[in-house]
């Protein structure tokens, strides 16, 4: 009889073993390992064309072009981790601004937290240049999503990443999407500046 009752215990709790729902954990993505060479190529809403090159990597430090800078085509960017801009240098490597525009370098402007996922929230608070004159800026961003967007460069399942800027003067939103096995955003819009989406990209 008692080891019935044992053998009906177990049955039991097994039972609600297998009824006890499992709950997936929310996609992560984490930080990507670049390669020289990798090119990306973007479409701007005026009919721009740029293109985005990995030239260099030391360590967690890489440098890319700077095709968001139309004044200095040849400037370069140099990021550490990715997505955090450090600097901006000419041809000559030496540290460069634009006399018009924006321009933030530095290791609070995180654009991307790592590891990002569905839900996360960060912001930033420093200054940068506008117009060449120092402002302060606070920044808010918010992973919103993990959703299918369609671009000239194909459909891919991306992180979509809404921005909140903030300053003494102005307020405005954008919203950007980072896709993982791109390495990169492939998509801009907003309420300000240019918007644009991945033509190409050639990854190695």
């Amino acid at each position: 009889m008692g080891t019935w009752r044992i053998f009906g215990a177990v049955v039991v709790l097994a039972f609600f073993v297998l009824a006890v729902p499992t709950w997936s954990q929310e996609p992560t993505a984490g930080p990507p390992t670049f390669q020289v060479g990798e090119t990306w190529n973007f479409l701007a809403a005026d009919g721009h064309k740029s293109a985005l090159e990995i030239l260099a990597i030391e360590g967690d430090a890489i440098t890319t072009t700077s095709p968001w800078q139309r004044a200095c085509l040849k400037c370069r960017t140099t990021f550490s981790p990715p997505f955090t801009p450090l600097k901006v240098a000419d041809e000559a490597g030496k540290p460069w601004a634009p006399d018009r525009g924006f321009q933030a370098t530095g290791p609070r402007w995180r654009y991307i937290d790592w590891p990002l996922t569905v839900g996360k929230s960060w912001s930033v608070s420093d200054k940068a240049l506008f117009n060449a004159q120092w402002v302060d800026y606070r920044v808010y961003f918010k992973v919103v999503g993990l959703e299918d967007v369609k671009v000239k460069a194909g459909t891919f399942k991306a992180y979509k990443i809404q921005r909140d800027w903030n300053t003494q003067y102005w307020r405005g939103q954008e919203t950007v999407w980072y896709v993982p096995e791109v390495k990169w955003y492939v998509k801009r819009t907003g309420d300000f500046a240019t918007d644009w989406e991945l033509e190409a990209y050639s990854l190695k």
